[in-house]
């Protein structure tokens, strides 16, 4: 089970895997700003952040990049798999689509 966690000024936000149901809980990803999608095809993971960031692990959590090659600065209101197409739904920016799997998100509105 992953959550995405706000950032602020009194925490650190970013992306926490439960592995007992939510009993217990352990960083992936510390950011200083707030995780606002997730979305999960295997061991992949895909995190949107407020401030137009979209990060991609393929090792379910252990290891990240930035996968956000042609967004321009928006909030991530929502992340969307299907099969090797990734689309990302922003604020300002309308949505975007990859086409390779987050290589690059080409604006698609």
């Amino acid at each position: 089970m992953f959550a995405g966690v706000a950032g602020s000024s009194l925490s650190t936000g970013g992306i926490y895997i439960s592995t007992d149901n939510g009993s217990n809980w352990k960083s992936l990803l510390p950011l200083n700003n707030s995780v606002s999608t997730i979305a999960v095809s295997g061991t992949n993971i895909f995190a949107g952040t407020d401030i137009g960031s979209v990060y991609l692990s393929t090792d379910n959590g252990i290891n990240w990049s930035l996968a956000n090659a042609g967004v321009v600065y928006s909030s991530d209101w929502s992340v969307a798999i299907s099969g090797n197409n990734i689309f990302s739904a922003t604020q300002f920016g309308g949505v975007y689509v990859s086409g390779d799997f987050g290589k690059y998100l080409g604006n698609g509105k």
